[in-house]
């Protein structure tokens, strides 16, 4: 009996993980919308100004928005899918 009840432990705790997992990509994503938003509102303002969108600025949200989606990618690589097999004995 003691197996079952450490098995359905170990299934919550996968469970509880891959939802720590999710809810870390949801935030990652809606970090890397506001990052594009951005470097398009830096882009809009330089072409409005007649001048070419670059500079240490604008490098740096590019920047950020290789990290971001590099972490997005790292997170769903590493995270486990729970499957029915996670719940049988």
């Amino acid at each position: 009996m003691a197996n079952f009840f450490d098995d359905l432990g170990n299934a919550f705790k996968k469970l509880a993980n891959d939802v720590s997992t999710e809810v870390s990509v949801t935030a990652k994503e809606q970090k890397a919308k506001e990052a594009f938003q951005k470097l398009g509102r830096m882009h809009y303002q330089a072409v409005c100004k007649g001048e070419a969108p670059g500079g240490p600025e604008f490098d740096q949200q590019v920047l950020e928005i290789r990290q971001l989606l590099q972490q997005i990618k790292d997170l769903k690589d590493n995270a486990h899918v729970t499957s029915a097999e996670d719940f049988e004995a």
